[in-house]
């Protein structure tokens, strides 16, 4: 199923591409590199200490294009973007804090109509419909744990997220 998503996202994605990219001189294409950082934090209701903690970079590459349309002079928006990182876990635990390397990965796309209406002499009005798919994971690894790093953890585990969000 999860393959199917994808593929049928990719496919709708790239068709304004393929279809319109000969007909239409004002498109737009753009490659991009990106890093970010991110922090991650879980309070305890009770006392509000921080009983978590995720700190870490990602790095990864973009895509975007902008594609003509021919429905009320609007265009198409498409994004395409994928990244890589690892990140610091800490937990707090009653027998001393868990720590361990955490690998991230993750992939988004999606795609846009923008409709194009005038609306005064020097301006337009752009209304935008537009769909987009989220893909994020967390390889949270062994670390260790208690207060003189004596306890050690050798199991690994996975964290998914998908988000599938529409707009208007």
């Amino acid at each position: 199923m999860m393959r199917f998503t994808l593929s049928a996202l990719l496919l709708l994605l790239l068709f304004p591409a393929i279809v319109n990219a000969a007909d239409f001189p004002r498109d737009e294409q753009q490659a991009y590199v990106m890093i970010s950082s991110h922090g991650w934090k879980d309070f305890d209701p009770g006392s509000g200490a921080a009983v978590t903690d995720d700190k870490g970079f990602s790095g990864g590459i973009g895509w975007e294009g902008q594609f003509e349309g021919d429905l009320w002079s609007g265009f198409w928006r498409t994004r395409i973007q994928a990244y890589k990182g690892r990140s610091d876990y800490k937990q707090a635990s009653p027998s001393g804090d868990i720590t361990s390397d955490t690998g991230l990965a993750g992939m988004s796309a999606g795609i846009d109509y923008i409709f194009r209406l005038p609306a005064f002499r020097y301006f337009t009005l752009e209304p935008v419909a537009g769909m987009a798919f989220r893909w994020d994971r967390r390889m949270i690894g062994g670390g260790s744990a208690a207060r003189d790093n004596t306890v050690s953890i050798r199991g690994r585990y996975r964290e998914e997220r998908r988000g599938f969000c529409g707009r208007l």
